[in-house]
């Protein structure tokens, strides 16, 4: 409401309602940001963006080869390398259902944390229906 009254602050009713194109940018924004702080913005066309790739690495997250000693399966106490996930307290992702499904166009289709379409596509038809 603000952009409309800084637009037009006789007839703000009068200036079209841009949020869904203004979001849209900002969207773009963060992508090409995320690729630019991974580094992947300055990969050249011809190298592929490796999965995963804009995910930040996490040195505090056990992983075999880099952060945990090479005998830690056979440690008695090997809970201590198990990796912890943690969820908010309502347990509620309402918040995440799309309001408009058909604008989703994956800018980085598996280079972060989520799995690519394909993939998915790929497990869904491995998995029974329920």
């Amino acid at each position: 409401m603000k952009l409309k009254w800084l637009t037009n602050n006789q007839f703000p009713n009068l200036v079209p309602d841009r949020y869904h194109e203004l979001m849209r940018v900002v969207w773009e924004w963060r992508n090409l940001r995320a690729r630019q702080h991974s580094g992947i913005a300055y990969l050249s066309s011809d190298n592929p963006i490796p999965k995963g790739g804009l995910a930040p690495f996490c040195p505090a997250c056990p992983q075999p080869g880099i952060n945990l000693l090479t005998d830690w399966q056979d440690d008695p106490l090997k809970w201590k390398y198990m990796r912890t996930l943690l969820g908010d307290g309502n347990f509620k992702q309402e918040h995440l259902k799309m309001k408009y499904p058909k604008d989703d166009i994956p800018l980085s289709d598996g280079h972060a944390y989520m799995v690519g379409k394909a993939g998915f596509e790929e497990y869904l038809a491995k998995i029974p229906e329920a």
